[in-house]
């Protein structure tokens, strides 16, 4: 698994700050929620199977947003 330094890299790399993200602590990988339309995943050694999949959904997904209490049907393309 990826140290803190490791991590706090990888946020300056992206010109994310990691002081406004939050840690995810569901799920069996590393999840920092950065902002409204920006989570950062990390995949360690092993994981390669999920994170394919992921990037599979996260693309078929794009542009999709959801409102709160609506349907899954109901999800439109953002505009």
């Amino acid at each position: 698994m990826e140290t803190t330094s490791e991590v706090d890299e990888l946020f300056a790399q992206h010109g994310l700050s990691r002081d406004e993200a939050q840690m995810h602590s569901g799920g069996p990988t590393p999840s920092f929620v950065v902002s409204y339309d920006v989570v950062l995943k990390l995949f360690p050694p092993g994981y390669e199977d999920r994170r394919a999949t992921e990037t599979t959904m996260l693309s078929e997904l794009a542009g999709l947003r959801c409102t709160p209490g609506t349907a899954r049907s109901s999800r439109t393309r953002a505009r």
